[in-house]
């Protein structure tokens, strides 16, 4: 089976099945999750571009694709080349905002992910 990559318009699908801004985690979930966050970490890092696309990036995927149930290491690198590719076009600001959100859920209703 193919993984699905959740950016951009399937960001909300996927934030809608993992009960974003819904109810706490668990923590079994976040135990999970802070295991999952440092395999991302650990991940091979592309070039930085002229914003900080990496920060932003490594954000969006410990923050927003670690909520995703069932997902691993090939969904995470796959959203991090993701990001990374449109990344690119964004503006620092927008970079920044992305970089510096607490969860997932501001990255979308505060810097328009």
């Amino acid at each position: 089976m193919k993984p699905i990559v959740v950016f951009g318009p399937l960001l909300a699908v996927a934030l809608l099945l993992s009960g974003c801004g819904g109810q706490p985690a668990t923590d079994a979930q976040d135990d999970a999750n802070e295991a999952l966050s440092g395999a991302v970490l650990k991940a091979d890092e592309p070039a930085q571009t002229g914003n900080d696309c990496e920060a932003a990036c490594t954000n969006y995927v410990n923050k927003c694709l670690t909520l995703v149930p069932g997902a691993d290491e090939t969904l995470f690198q796959q959203g991090r080349d993701s990001c990374m590719d449109v990344c690119v076009e964004w503006t620092s600001e927008k970079a920044d905002c992305i970089a510096t959100a607490a969860s997932c859920e501001p990255m979308t209703d505060v810097c328009g992910l």
